[in-house]
């Protein structure tokens, strides 16, 4: 009988490590690419721009939830355990998201599909990464098969009129990835993989060129970011993105003459796009080149 729960033991610690190193593979290799171009389908499925199909969730407090108890408003779920880094690391930018919009109705499902885990081990996970009023429980498989869910982390955000508006396969969502599509989301036509262009940009501060090869800009939002660590190409991924928005994903603050970044303050921008006088309201297209001065 020993032998035999060594084995079982053995045969969940091999699957545990297969789902992570599958997981890690497309967290480095494919991203967001689910959410390349959609449209809302109209149909229930599990794909970006479906209707999400209902499932119950039991808790660690012993409730049954489902996923339909909370239209009207925004629900985002995700598979996890909690050893896993990479849904730490979206807990936290989840949580930060949800300081940071205050009063939105955001509804949050952490699901456990590591069998060996705990009600105790997922009540450390919320107060360590999470907030009070996480929905916390375990999937038996069926969460998983629902959603054709693969990987840890694979996160889900469903509007309030039940549609799946965001999708990824092990990639931990950012904080103001999920802040625009939540706040921004509603008022502008601002849709996540409507478009997928380039752009070339230079920024000099004071006479200083910004090297966006550094890890501290790269892929700040899936909106538009930078990536491949090349310093100066811009990935836009969707519709009405201005040089104000870029700015805004690094957390600078801009305002019609000035602009405040994390290392200075700086005014009078000069600001041209392939040769011709733009401002910060300039909607980023492909092929641009783009140079931006502030004094």
């Amino acid at each position: 009988m020993t032998e035999l729960k060594i084995k079982k033991k053995t045969l969940w610690t091999i699957l545990i490590i297969v789902l992570v190193s599958i997981g890690f593979f497309i967290l480095n290799n494919s991203g967001n690419s689910s959410n390349k171009n959609f449209t809302f389908s109209g149909e229930i499925g599990s794909d970006l721009g479906d209707i999400a199909p209902d499932f119950s969730l039991s808790t660690i407090e012993e409730d049954v939830v489902k996923l339909s108890d909370f239209r009207g408003k925004y629900v985002l779920f995700a598979s996890m355990a909690t050893w896993c880094t990479p849904c730490q690391i979206e807990a936290n930018n989840v949580r930060r998201a949800q300081e940071n919009l205050e009063g939105s109705q955001l509804v949050v499902m952490q699901i456990d599909v590591d069998p060996r885990e705990t009600n105790n081990d997922l009540e450390k996970f919320r107060k360590e990464f999470g907030q009070d009023n996480w929905i916390m429980g375990f999937d038996d498989g069926s969460i998983a098969q629902l959603y054709n869910i693969r990987t840890f982390d694979t996160t889900l955000l469903v509007n309030p009129e039940g549609k799946i508006i965001y999708r990824d396969n092990g990639f931990p969502i950012d904080t103001k990835t999920l802040e625009d599509l939540i706040v921004k989301g509603e008022s502008t036509d601002l849709v996540l993989g409507s478009i997928h262009e380039h752009a070339n940009i230079s920024v000099m501060f004071g006479g200083e060129k910004v090297d966006f090869s550094n890890d501290q800009y790269q892929l700040k939002s899936s909106f538009v970011h930078f990536e491949d660590k090349d310093g100066k190409s811009v990935h836009v991924h969707a519709k009405g993105i201005t040089l104000r928005y870029l700015f805004e994903t690094l957390r600078w603050v801009v305002d019609d003459d000035c602009i405040v970044t994390d290392f200075g303050k700086y005014c009078d921008a000069e600001i041209t796009v392939n040769g011709e006088k733009a401002g910060v309201e300039h909607e980023i297209k492909d092929d641009e080149k783009i140079k931006v001065e502030y004094k």
